[in-house]
């Protein structure tokens, strides 16, 4: 019979199922804390989240890794019918290029987002829509920006800590 004390630690214990198409690597998220369990499934692995990390599911298509100090470190999504899988699961850099809104038939704000704290660092300008030239002059001016003040912000380990 279960304890109280299993129950707790039962409780305190997230688990997910993680797609196997995993960015940068398995290994990566291992060296945060994840543990995998191998399932018989050639697309997911069953996963243990480290300890204080969460779950958010409010994206209708993303699922969002919170870490222990509630940052938005990982997202993973998968979809599947009887025919085919689809999905992948990708650690976050801390400091990324941000579209505001997100619907293609709306001006688009594009700024530098700080992913710790949600602070916009820098606001890049605004133009009449995604895939224009505007638009890539604008995001090639916030990479910029990132490349000149964090140069290893693809790196979804640098700058956390």
């Amino acid at each position: 019979m279960a304890t109280i004390k299993h129950i707790k630690l039962i409780q305190a214990r997230i688990i997910c199922l993680l797609p196997k198409n995993i960015h940068p690597s398995k290994k990566s998220f291992e060296d945060l804390g994840f543990v995998f369990e191998t399932v018989e499934d050639d697309d997911l692995y069953l996963a243990t989240l480290p300890k204080g990390w969460k779950l958010d599911s409010s994206d209708y298509y993303w699922i969002t890794l919170i870490d222990e100090q509630n940052r938005e470190r990982g997202i993973y999504h998968y979809e599947s019918d009887m025919r085919k899988f689809s999905g992948e699961t990708n650690l976050l850099e801390r400091f990324h290029i941000y579209f505001e809104p997100h619907r293609s038939s709306s001006p688009v704000k594009i700024s530098v987002r700080d992913r710790s704290n949600g602070e916009i660092l820098f606001k890049a300008g605004q133009c009449k829509g995604y895939h224009t030239l505007t638009f890539e002059d604008l995001v090639n001016h916030a990479e910029s920006f990132l490349n000149e003040r964090y140069p290893e912000w693809k790196n979804p380990f640098a700058y956390w800590d």
